[in-house]
């Protein structure tokens, strides 16, 4: 049917208003025609509604936005009663949340505070920038319907010419939208807004041209609505049909340019210092002109110039607030110039002048989080308002000024040489500063000026059994020493003193090169820890020349010490001071300045820190710098050519196997770092420009790197490639999303043949109806007695016996320890089984229904934990700690170290220890172990500990008590460090008669701990990791396979190794008088592909490859010969 309108009327309805059109009513009537007879039927009358214009030139969206409620401009009222309507959202990159648009992304609004930031919204203000840096990015457009919408489209316009840049219909989801309505039960208005939010995934390209939108493009952003009617009986929808009422849109400006500070006097202060004045241009307008801390990490205040569209690109000026800022932030700040696109300028100002220090100390300060940190300034007096340098994303642990060079450490081990005036500009590049990876992470540095000399601190143990050793440093680079007639390499780190007893963590050195320690001892008679004491090695010369004499104790300081800290001497007023702290408890950290007597050790508070403060020193002045007693610095030539030191002599790989060699340079100074690259055998091993190697073919080859500057400065590694053969087999677990989601289990096959890996799933694990409603996802197992032993992941460690013939669950027993275990291996000389979990060590475990009811009485409700063969390993990892600093703590254990994965080892023969597993020399104990347990822990060690069964304990004639053997040919003492005991009633009579004593024989180290320290090992977890003996050598040398699984860096594989360990061989080195060592070997085996996580390694083999090590092989032990003072 079609209706006509007069013009005339259409003119009418307009200028009453209906200027997008109007609704026609009216009436069809229907007449009968008369029949034969001349009879007439009823006549009807059909009303009609119709429409004239457009159906959607009225709008679909409700009266009003966010940004008509925010400026107070909203014309008429809404039907929603809300302020969050037909609203544009932003974020900042990375944050992952949206963030109301208000036209100034400086600014906000709510309800409670009002506006802050810009009082007037100009759209013609409103600019976007297509930089990759950009600071933000569109998040997604909420409308807020009043119809609804069968269908939407968003488009993206040239705003000027209409050019189409980017659509999406969303055709992948269900794109209906429910308009709000009216919900008669409540009586007010429903708001749909927040349920239909709509992204633009776009990359500011023109898709014509492939090229960036240009600079200065106006574009506008268009979500499109359909209702129903537009929409087709085949589903497409007539989009072009749409009228005006169907489309929200912003517009914004490209800009990518930023604005600045302009003028010959851009930044002025006010006479009484409290008032910063600026003057900045854009080529569009400033949206906000920032105060901010010295690290550029907080703003403190903000200004506004809310600029009319008449001051586009014109210089404006305004004023920032100073009045308290130096008591809150220090004398360092930063200024950051912005546009409305988010197009930023920083300057950083010295409120104490250009070029001045911002204080007489610098220090790190660790952020809250315990990741980065950043570097301050301040000095007596601080009042926790340290002047904030810059922000670090690396964890600084320690540093010293040295000749206008501050020599840093991170806590990876990494050295770098910082020029000091990089601290007085906005930021610094830690890379290009980078010196050496060192072996020790130190907790303190100290330079000598007596020595030339700088040293280390480092700290071991805890309790009774800690003790500090202060290594040299050398930074000369290599050079041969006379006096002690050896060649002294690069970076070499030798031990010049130390303390058993004492936990030292902090290190000084004064003008006459006397070295301050401050650490706790612990009272041998009440076993309780000291307050920090302040001890002392002063230089003395004797016949072997000048060397420190012991460490005394210097006094008592009465406070208390814990963590990381620092200590340093000002050469400038010859000042002892100690950055103090102790946590109190979780917000209330003790962090105060003291400056110490260093004669009697008293403290003096002056100053509080915000954070735990570490690495700190003192600036030399130019007055004391000039002194002759601080004449004694490294002489600095940058101009020099630095030479290759590769931090690897040799290296073992596999075929089709790849290593990137690692190198530092001598001297640490040089501008000269490029280096090139060579292999002398390319069927071999090959090597790019970055030092990647390759493995191609069986043999051996020399890899040399040079400096590009001066080809004679070489350094060589050699390079071993073997094609192996070997076998693995086990559970695999598939990683369904995310880190940690973790789930399902079947068994594996990894071969080897000639290094060429193939790998492959067997069987899924099944689960019979009666065992389904336990945990299904496996952490660890191992094989035994015919069976495949599991121990479930997700529930509470319910042990399963499983048929590998089949994967079928066959019987399930309850768990040993109430919780998953992280590892599992089997005895066939004890018909045993062992676990670990975390730090605990179950021992003895028969895996049977019988020892169940044993197993559940002694859960313990205080640690929720079932107690049964179980030792607590804790203690003994804590001893082991050498600053390994992994960041297990907090994260399910209370020690750094701890255990990953566990093996056998059956028939190791006789031991004799003169050592205990620490090093520490004891009496000679001698035994045959029964069999050997060997544990691979989080920083790529293995442990070894021999179990002895079915011995007794006997006491001494003075008391002590002794584990013997029926034959007595064994004896050992109970108090050897490292020895363990569960004790049998095997006759019932109450009291323990029998033993299985346990003996860590030592702590092997890797060359994965080697990979940890320098930050190039996959972090081991100990959800999925594993060691399984893979076999012996013919000389008898074990071998082990790892898998690794790096889970804290969006692992979602498992990397796979085989470790060779060296072993002495009978020829000494005739210097040293040491055993002449065959190096160890690793292997790395590739990975096992995305999402196949290895659970475990039940069956590891080894049959060709691994060649048997001879005298040839061996390299010299290089040990000092020393006097250490306990």
């Amino acid at each position: 049917m079609e209706i006509q309108i007069p013009a005339k009327t259409v003119e009418h309805m307009k200028a009453l208003g209906y200027a997008n059109g109007f609704y026609v009513e009216g009436f069809v009537y229907v007449r009968p025609e008369a029949d034969a007879e001349g009879a007439l039927d009823v006549t009807h009358s059909i009303p009609v509604l119709g429409w004239y214009g457009n159906w959607t030139d009225p709008s679909m969206f409700d009266t009003g936005s966010y940004l008509e409620y925010a400026y107070g401009t909203l014309q008429r009222p809404s039907h929603i009663n809300t302020n969050v309507k037909n609203a544009m959202t932003w974020c900042p990159k990375g944050y992952g949340a949206g963030l109301y648009y208000t036209g100034n992304i400086y600014g906000s609004y709510s309800e409670s505070t009002g506006l802050v930031g810009d009082q007037h919204y100009y759209p013609e203000r409103n600019a976007l920038s297509t930089r990759p840096e950009s600071q933000w990015q569109f998040y997604a457009l909420f409308p807020t319907l009043i119809r609804n919408a069968t269908d939407v489209e968003v488009r993206i316009t040239d705003a000027d010419t209409g050019k189409l840049y980017y659509v999406n219909d969303y055709e992948t989801f269900d794109d209906y939208m429910m308009a709000s309505f009216y919900y008669t039960n409540a009586g007010q208005w429903y708001d749909t807004t927040s349920d239909y939010g709509v992204g633009f995934d776009w990359d500011y390209v023109d898709p014509e041209t492939g090229e960036t939108i240009p600079e200065g493009t106006r574009i506008r952003f268009s979500l499109l609505c359909a209702p129903d009617y537009y929409i087709n009986d085949d589903g497409s929808v007539r989009w072009d049909d749409l009228g005006k009422g169907a489309s929200l849109s912003y517009e914004f400006t490209v800009d990518n340019t930023a604005p600045k500070l302009v003028g010959s006097q851009p930044l002025t202060l006010s006479a009484d210092g409290k008032t910063l004045y600026y003057t900045a241009q854009d080529e569009n307008y400033i949206a906000a002109v920032v105060l901010m801390n010295g690290s550029a990490s907080k703003a403190v205040s903000y200004s506004y110039p809310d600029m009319p569209l008449s001051q586009k690109g014109k210089a404006v000026s305004g004023s920032l607030d100073l009045a308290s800022y130096a008591e809150t932030n220090g004398n360092k700040a930063v200024i950051a110039v912005c546009d409305y696109a988010g197009n930023e300028t920083y300057y950083v100002i010295n409120l104490n002048g250009s070029g001045n220090s911002y204080g007489s100390l610098v220090a790190f300060q660790n952020s809250a989080d315990g990741v980065g940190g950043a570097w301050t300034s301040f000095g007596e007096g601080v009042a926790k308002n340290e002047t904030s340098l810059f922000a670090s994303a690396q964890n600084m642990v320690c540093a010293e000024y040295v000749n206008g060079v501050v020599f840093a450490q991170t806590d990876n081990g990494n050295l770098y040489g910082i020029p000091y005036d990089d601290f007085l500009a906005e930021s610094i590049d830690l890379e290009s500063t980078y010196i050496a990876h060192l072996d020790y992470i130190y907790q303190d540095l100290a330079y000598s000026y007596g020595q030339g000399k700088l040293f280390g601190l480092v700290a071991y143990g805890s309790g009774a059994d800690s003790e500090f050793v202060v290594n040299s440093i050398n930074l000369k680079g290599s050079y041969f020493d006379e006096e002690l007639w050896e060649q002294v390499n690069a970076y070499q780190e030798d031990w010049v003193a130390g303390r058993s007893g004492v936990f030292g963590l902090t290190l000084a050195c004064d003008d006459a090169g006397s070295l301050y320690v401050m650490g706790t001892s612990v009272d041998e008679e009440t076993g309780e820890e000291s307050t920090a004491q302040l001890w002392k090695a002063a230089l003395q010369t004797d016949w072997s020349g000048t060397v420190f004499g012991p460490f005394r104790m210097v006094g008592e300081t009465g406070l208390s010490m814990n963590y990381l800290q620092s200590m340093t001497w000002d050469h400038n007023t010859e000042t002892l001071y100690w950055a103090q702290f102790y946590p109190m408890g979780m917000s209330n950290l003790q962090t105060t300045l003291q400056k110490v007597d260093p004669a009697t050790g008293a403290c003096t508070q002056v100053g509080t820190l915000s954070a735990e403060t570490c690495a700190m020193f003192a600036p030399l002045g130019e007055e004391a710098a000039a002194k002759e007693a601080h004449a004694n610095v490294p002489v600095i030539d940058r101009d020099e050519v630095g030479a290759p030191v590769l931090r690897n002599d040799t290296v073992v790989m596999s075929v089709g196997s790849a290593q990137t060699l690692l190198y530092d340079l001598d001297p640490w100074y040089t501008t000269h770092k490029d280096v090139v690259w060579s292999s002398d055998n390319e069927e071999v091993a090959t090597v790019d420009q970055n030092g990647t190697v390759t493995a191609v073919g069986e043999g051996s080859c020399t890899i040399t790197a040079a400096a590009k500057d001066d080809l004679t400065k070489v350094d060589t590694c050699a390079v071993h490639v073997s094609a192996l053969d070997l076998s693995l087999e086990g559970i695999i677990s598939a990683q369904s999303a995310g880190i940690g989601s973790v789930t399902g289990a079947a068994t594996y096959k990894y071969d080897m043949v000639k290094s060429e890996p193939t790998f492959g799933t067997e069987k899924k694990i099944t689960w019979p109806e009666e065992f389904q409603s336990f945990g299904q996802s496996l952490a660890s197992s191992t094989m035994g007695r015919g069976s495949m032993w599991a121990c479930e992941y997700d529930n509470t460690g319910m042990i399963y016996e499983i048929d590998p013939e089949t994967g079928v669950v066959k019987d399930m027993l309850e768990p040993i320890d109430g919780d998953m275990m992280f590892g599992m291996t089997y005895s066939e000389t004890t018909d045993l089984f062992t676990g670990i979990m975390n730090f605990y060590l179950y021992v003895d475990q028969p895996f049977t229904h019988e020892a169940e009811e044993e197993i559940i009485g002694s859960y313990n409700e205080e640690e929720h934990m079932f107690m049964w063969h179980r030792f607590d390993m804790s203690s003994y990892l804590a001893a082991s700690d050498q600053n390994f600093q992994t960041g297990e703590t907090g994260d399910g254990s209370i020690v750094d170290v701890v255990f990953c994965g566990i093996t056998t080892l059956e028939g190791e023969g006789e031991q004799y220890l003169s050592q205990d597993y620490l090093g520490n020399y004891t009496s000679e104990i001698s035994y045959r172990p029964t069999t050997t347990l060997v544990l691979l822990d989080n920083v790529g060690r293995l442990w070894y500990i021999d179990e002895m069964t079915n011995m007794k304990k006997v006491t001494g004639e003075t008391g002590s008590t002794y584990f013997t053997d029926a034959t007595g040919a064994m004896m050992i003492p109970e108090s050897f460090n490292g020895v363990l005991s569960q004790g049998y009633d095997t006759d019932g009579d109450g009291t323990d008669d029998s033993y299985s004593v346990f003996v860590i024989r030592q702590i092997q180290e890797t060359p994965l701990l080697d990979m940890y320290l320098d930050g190039t090992m996959p972090r081991i977890t100990y959800h999925f990791s594993d060691v399984a003996f893979a076999g012996r050598l013919e000389d008898g040398t074990p071998m082990f396979v790892m898998s690794l699984y790096d889970y804290w860096n969006n692992g979602i594989t498992n990397e796979l190794y085989l470790y060779v360990p060296g072993h002495e061989t009978d020829e000494l080195d005739h210097e040293t008088w040491q055993p002449i060592r065959t190096p160890d070997r690793l292997f790395d085996l590739g990975d096992t592909g995305e999402r196949n996580i290895i659970a475990t390694i039940n069956k590891a083999t080894v049959t060709g490859g691994v060649s048997v090590q001879t005298e040839a092989d061996a390299e010299v032990v290089n040990t000092f010969c020393g006097f250490y003072q306990g």
